[in-house]
């Protein structure tokens, strides 16, 4: 993926930020902390198809993902 380059200076400390979030990928591949920074900094420099891509891939915990498919009756 390339970098979308501004002239603020910033994307370089991006492209940085996404060196060592792929490496921490190869440590722990579905880590959701990972890929949700991950995401962010893509859409930071506007790469927002590759953003939604790593929030896509983040999984949520079960107990989250119950609460998204079961209605919850009050007591």
């Amino acid at each position: 993926m390339t970098v979308k380059r501004g002239s603020c200076g910033c994307c370089s400390k991006y492209e940085e930020s996404l060196k060592y979030h792929r490496q921490a990928l190869v440590l722990a591949p579905q880590a959701a902390s990972t890929l949700s920074a991950m995401g962010y900094t893509y859409a930071l420099i506007g790469s927002y198809s590759t953003a939604v891509d790593c929030f896509h891939k983040v999984s949520l915990p079960d107990e989250l993902s119950l609460m998204h498919t079961h209605t919850h009756t009050p007591v």
